[in-house]
C-alpha cells in the first residue's frame, strides 16, 4: 500500500511513513523516491518493537510487543476478556456473545463512552504515539500516512493527533511530519498489490496519476 501511495497519489521523491494496523502492525519508509531496504523483510516491522520491557508475551516471544497493545487481534482478545468479567460493559448490549466482537463493536463502544474499552484504546493510543514519534525522530519524513479501521474513528484520530502534538519542553524536536488519514477500504489491498506488479514490471519508475 505504501507502493500504491507513492506511484498513484504522492509528489515525486516524497518521503513518508505509510503505518498499518489491521490484525498485524507494519510500518514502511519511503526515501528519495524508493522503499527503504528492500533486502531485509524485518525492517518495517514495528509492530514487534518493545514498548513495555514487563509487558504481555507476544507471538514472537518477546515481551511487550507494540501489537500486543495496539493491534487489531489483541485489542479482540482483550475485550473478549472484558466481556466475560464486565458485567457493566457496553460490549453486553451490543452483541449477545464474545465471538461476535469486531472492530466495529469495539468502535461503537468507545464512542459510546464505555469505560473499558476508553482504557483499552487509551493505553493502545499511547503507545502508537511513542512509536511516531520516536520514528519521527531517526527518519527523515514529511508525512506520515495513518491506515486502519482504527483510525477512521474521528475521536480516535483527533486523541492520537493530540498526542502527537504535544509541544516539548526540553528537546528541539525535528520539523513535525504531517499526520494523513487514509480511509480504510478493503480494496487498498488490491490497489497496493497493483503497485507491486508496477514496481516489479518497470522497477523503480516514478510517476503519478
Amino acid at each position: 500500500m505504501a507502493l500504491a501511495e507513492h506511484f498513484f497519489y504522492s509528489k515525486r521523491n516524497e518521503n513518508f511513513l505509510f503505518f498499518h494496523i489491521g490484525r498485524g502492525i507494519h510500518c514502511s519508509y519511503f526515501y528519495k523516491g524508493d522503499i527503504f531496504s528492500k533486502e531485509n523483510f524485518l525492517i518495517g516491522e514495528v509492530g514487534h518493537t518493545v514498548v513495555n520491557l514487563d509487558g504481555q508475551y507476544c507471538e514472537c516471544g518477546k515481551r511487550g510487543c507494540l501489537q500486543t497493545y495496539t493491534s487489531e487481534a489483541w485489542l479482540l482478545k482483550y475485550s473478549q476478556s472484558i466481556y466475560r468479567n464486565s458485567t457493566s460493559t457496553f460490549l453486553h448490549q451490543l452483541i449477545d456473545t464474545e465471538e461476535e466482537i469486531s472492530m466495529e463493536t469495539l468502535l461503537t463502544a468507545y464512542d459510546l463512552g464505555d469505560p473499558a474499552i476508553l482504557k483499552l484504546f487509551d493505553n493502545a493510543l499511547n503507545y502508537i504515539a511513542l512509536t511516531l514519534n520516536n520514528l519521527n525522530m531517526i527518519l527523515d519524513s514529511s508525512k506520515i500516512f495513518l491506515h486502519g479501521k482504527i483510525f477512521d474513528n474521528e475521536n480516535i484520530f483527533t486523541a492520537l493527533t493530540r498526542l502527537l502534538n504535544v509541544d516539548p519542553q526540553l528537546l528541539i524536536f525535528p520539523q513535525q511530519e504531517e499526520i494523513i488519514k487514509k480511509p480504510y477500504q478493503r480494496i487498498n489491498g488490491a490497489i497496493g498489490a497493483s503497485a507491486l506488479c508496477i514496481y516489479k514490471k518497470l522497477g523503480n519508475y516514478d510517476f503519478v496519476v
